[in-house]
C-alpha cells in the first residue's frame, strides 16, 4: 500500500485524492481514506464530546400557502419531541476557520470540496449520535460516498476501518461531561463485523490521521446557552429554517406552542448533563 506524499496547494481538498482512487483494490481505497480522513481532537472528546446533543437529521417539509414557494423547509426548527431538525450544520460548522494538522493538508482551514460524515451507519436520526465526536469524521468529496449505508452496498473497507480507528482513537477516554450519555452512545453503536478490518488495521506500520486544531470547546459552550436562553423563555431555537429566508419566520411557532412545559424541562436537563466543561 502507498502513502500519500504530495502536500495540498490549492484551497480545495479534492486535489488530494489520486485521478485513479477508484481504479486500486478496495484495500488500497480504505488505506487512502483513512490518510485523509480528519477527526476532531481528544481535546474536544473530552470537553464536548457532543457538537449539538439535541440535533437530529430528519428533514420535514411542509406545504403552507402562505410561504414563499409554497413549500416550508423546517431546517433548524424543532420536531415534536423537541430536537433541532439540522440539515448537517451543527457537524460541518465544527470545523469551520480551524486549521487542519498532520502531514497532508499543509494546515489549510475554510476548505473547498470536505464533507462531513458519520463513521457509523443510521445513526442520523438519534439525538444521542447525530453529533457524537466518536461518529464524525470528514473526507474529500469523492471518497465520501463509501461511507454510505443508504446507498444499499455492502460496507467498504474503509467505513469498516474507520469506525475501528475511531473506537482506538476515543473509546478509552474518559469525558470531563456527559457521561452517561457517552456510555449510552458507544453501546449504540455498532461496529463493523468485517474481520478483514482489524487485521487491515494491525497491518498498517504508521498512521497519521489529520485532526482539526485545538478543542470544540467554545462553539459547544456557545450552542447550549442558546438552547438554554430559548428554553428558559420559550422561543424559536434560530431563523434558518426555510428555503432562502433569512430572517425569523412567524409562520413557525416557538418552542412553548410545540411542545409541554415538562418535556422542555427535560431537554433544558439533557442540555446541562452534556454542557462543556474545560476540566
Amino acid at each position: 500500500m502507498h502513502s500519500l506524499s504530495n502536500k495540498l496547494q490549492s484551497g480545495d481538498a479534492r486535489e488530494l485524492v489520486p485521478a485513479d482512487f477508484f481504479e486500486r483494490s478496495e484495500e488500497e481505497q480504505a488505506y487512502l481514506g483513512l490518510q485523509l480522513a480528519i477527526f476532531h481532537t481528544k481535546e474536544s472528546f473530552v470537553q464536548a464530546p457532543f457538537l449539538n446533543r439535541l440535533a437530529v437529521r430528519a428533514r420535514k417539509r411542509t406545504s403552507d400557502p402562505q410561504h414563499p414557494n409554497g413549500i416550508r423547509d423546517d431546517w433548524g426548527s424543532c420536531n415534536q419531541d423537541g430536537y433541532w431538525i439540522d440539515c448537517n450544520t451543527s457537524n460541518k460548522s465544527a470545523g469551520k476557520s480551524r486549521r487542519i494538522l498532520g502531514p497532508l493538508y499543509n494546515e489549510s482551514k475554510n476548505l473547498n470540496g470536505l464533507i462531513q460524515v458519520h463513521v457509523f451507519p443510521h445513526t442520523t436520526k438519534d439525538p444521542g449520535l447525530f453529533t457524537f465526536v466518536g461518529n464524525v469524521a470528514y473526507l474529500p468529496a469523492q471518497i465520501a460516498p463509501l461511507t454510505d449505508a443508504n446507498l444499499g452496498r455492502k460496507e467498504h473497507l474503509l467505513m469498516s476501518a474507520l469506525q475501528l480507528y475511531s473506537i482506538q482513537r476515543f473509546m478509552g477516554l474518559k469525558p470531563f461531561t456527559g457521561i452517561a450519555d457517552v456510555e449510552r452512545a458507544w453501546k449504540s453503536l455498532h461496529p463493523t463485523k468485517d474481520p478483514r478490518a482489524r487485521q487491515f488495521l494491525d497491518n498498517i506500520p504508521t498512521l497519521q490521521v489529520h485532526e482539526f486544531e485545538g478543542s470544540i470547546f467554545s462553539l459547544v459552550e456557545k450552542r447550549s446557552k442558546k438552547f438554554l436562553s430559548c428554553f428558559e423563555h420559550g422561543t424559536r431555537v434560530t431563523a434558518r429554517y426555510h428555503n432562502g429566508v433569512g430572517r425569523i419566520d412567524p409562520l413557525f411557532p416557538p418552542l412553548n406552542e410545540v411542545i409541554s412545559s415538562e418535556r422542555i424541562t427535560e431537554l433544558r436537563n439533557t442540555v446541562l448533563a452534556t454542557y462543556p466543561k474545560a476540566a
